[in-house]
């Protein structure tokens, strides 16, 4: 699991996974579900849902 090292990992990922990185879109949902901000898994869920159409793969 990849957990933001600074503040700006969170925005520098939120960018990224809304221009359609996966990657991205995982650790946004990371974030979103573990640490980085705050905890909310509707938003973890949609992000893991949008990486998973994407085939990401874990």
């Amino acid at each position: 699991m990849t957990t933001p090292n600074n503040p700006n990992d969170y925005i520098n990922w939120l960018k990224l996974a809304e221009n359609g990185d996966k990657i991205a879109m995982n650790n946004l949902a990371n974030c979103y579900k573990n640490v980085g901000t705050e905890k909310n898994l509707e938003k973890a869920f949609y992000w893991y849902q949008k990486a998973a159409e994407m085939k990401l793969r874990i």
